[in-house]
């Protein structure tokens, strides 16, 4: 069975910071930063996100924690909770709220432009949260199909944005997606 992890993990094996969920506090704060997390003892982030290591396959396991960066994309590696089950009553609640947020992915409206270079592309797209910028390393090998008409992309900051059905794009919008799909 291949053991992959779904998603880019930010650290080498060797610096992996496993956090002693006892000591761990996640506090809901609001809309503008939405969790943060004390460890006792240590410090504190006004910001974070989580994300799943394996999320189809052990959604319970290996819980990636990262700052948050003012544009709400994901920062620094904060480390690696082992299990959801370490995490007890509102700890976990929030934690899980936290996940579900962060598997809101942008949804790509429109490609607005698309800049080609030999192994990088920088896009301009208008999603369901407004107009974002971003680059891709090897644009061929980042935009993908993942069912039917459903396009995923994801950028060199392993950010993803996602098209729910390429053929609801306009024509201007499915020439940039042929021309790397």
């Amino acid at each position: 069975m291949n053991q992959e992890p779904d998603i880019k993990v930010d650290i080498q094996p060797e610096q992996l910071i496993w956090l002693e969920t006892d000591r761990l506090a996640f506090h809901f704060r609001g809309t503008a930063h939405p969790v943060s997390l004390t460890i006792a003892g240590d410090r504190s982030w006004l910001s974070v996100q989580a994300a799943r290591a394996f999320p189809q396959r052990q959604p319970e396991h290996y819980i990636q924690l990262f700052t948050a960066n003012p544009d709400g994309t994901r920062g620094d590696p904060i480390g690696l909770i082992r299990h959801l089950n370490d995490l007890k009553g509102d700890n976990r609640a929030t934690l899980e709220d936290c996940l579900r947020r962060g598997h809101l992915v942008p949804k790509v409206l429109a490609i607005l432009a698309l800049n080609e270079t030999r192994y990088r592309s920088t896009w301009v797209v208008e999603t369901d949260r407004g107009e974002r910028t971003f680059e891709m390393r090897r644009a061929h090998r980042s935009v993908f199909y993942a069912g039917g008409s459903r396009v995923l992309m994801v950028d060199a900051e392993d950010n993803n944005y996602e098209i729910p059905d390429r053929t609801r794009l306009d024509p201007a919008s499915q020439r940039f997606l042929d021309r790397v799909l």
